[in-house]
């Protein structure tokens, strides 16, 4: 998903029959990761949720966008406009 970090529990992906990927040309699509997400996550009972973002909610906001393929910002050398208005930045937040 990111270059940063991502922390999981084995048991709640065995349970929903995942199996994470084991080194760098196994890594997920961002589509795969949200997959992963949406098996894991619980509204019935005590809610779970598939991901939970502790980071730096700026930071997580270009990852999602760069993660559907768009730059954060225009140029990306001494930029003069965000990309936030493009509709694939907003898609990146649709899960």
């Amino acid at each position: 998903w990111s270059g940063v970090f991502l922390y999981y529990n084995r048991e709640l992906f065995a349970e929903a029959g995942i199996r994470a990927p084991k080194n760098w040309d196994e890594a997920w699509s961002f589509a795969e990761f949200l997959d992963a997400a949406h098996a894991v996550t619980s509204r019935e009972g005590k809610e779970r949720w598939g991901f939970a973002d502790a980071w730096v909610p700026y930071f997580s906001a270009a990852c999602f966008g760069m993660n559907n393929g768009v730059d954060w910002f225009t140029p990306s050398v001494a930029p003069t406009r965000t990309n936030m208005g493009d509709p694939r930045f907003a898609e990146g937040f649709q899960f």
